[in-house]
């Protein structure tokens, strides 16, 4: 399928090619990129060097929900940068880390953090499946420590497609931050001064082979 001058809403961050790869310069916050896959996008490629660094909260939880949901749909994503201290690489080595480069944002005290990070990346590390009431997620993230856990609480699903987002934590209903507090006790959501978003990927689309996961 090929795609002409289809555009994202986020404004001239975000092109497509015929060749229907989606080009961002910058990941947005609220680029639906489901919508995008929904219409036709096989791939997406980020044009400028990243930077995960809680000094940088909204871009870094961003690119995260970014690789997040392009993980969810299987999509391919291609992207080069580097991570910064305070940034526990652990946490993120279910999404697809940073393609190798031989510019400077692959040296440094982090190399081998990110070096890590492309050897443990594989499909179904650590995601989550909704239900009527409840959820579950999967993480193998660590072998040493593999879970699976089940949130039970009633608003679960409707507090994680919340936390989907890069929200304000503050703004949060008493609800879904009772989930949140659950998720982040276990390490399954990331936050960075006042804004937090989740870090399991819903399986939308099932790898194949399936048994990968």
């Amino acid at each position: 399928m090929f795609l002409r001058g289809f555009r994202l809403p986020s404004g001239d961050r975000g092109r497509v090619h015929t060749d229907a790869v989606l080009e961002l310069d910058e990941p947005a916050a609220d680029l639906d990129l489901e919508a995008a896959v929904h219409d036709g996008v096989q791939a997406v490629r980020i044009l400028a060097p990243q930077v995960l660094d809680t000094e940088r909260p909204e871009a870094t939880l961003a690119l995260i929900r970014l690789l997040r949901e392009a993980a969810a749909d299987g999509i391919p994503i291609t992207w080069h940068g580097s991570v910064a201290d305070g940034i526990d690489v652990s946490l993120l080595v279910h999404l697809p880390p940073p393609a190798p480069s031989p510019a400077a944002s692959d040296a440094g005290a982090h190399a081998a953090a990110i070096a890590a990070w492309r050897e443990r990346y594989r499909p179904g590390l650590c995601y989550s499946r909704l239900g009527p009431g409840f959820a579950f997620v999967t993480d193998v993230r660590d072998v040493d420590a593999s879970a699976r856990y089940q949130v039970g609480l009633t608003e679960a699903p409707r507090a994680i497609e919340q936390l989907e987002a890069v929200a304000v934590a503050a703004d949060l209903d008493e609800a879904t931050s009772r989930v949140l507090d659950d998720l982040e006790g276990e390490r399954l959501a990331l936050r960075l001064g006042s804004l937090v978003t989740i870090l399991p990927y819903r399986m939308r689309r099932w790898p194949v082979p399936s048994l990968e996961v």
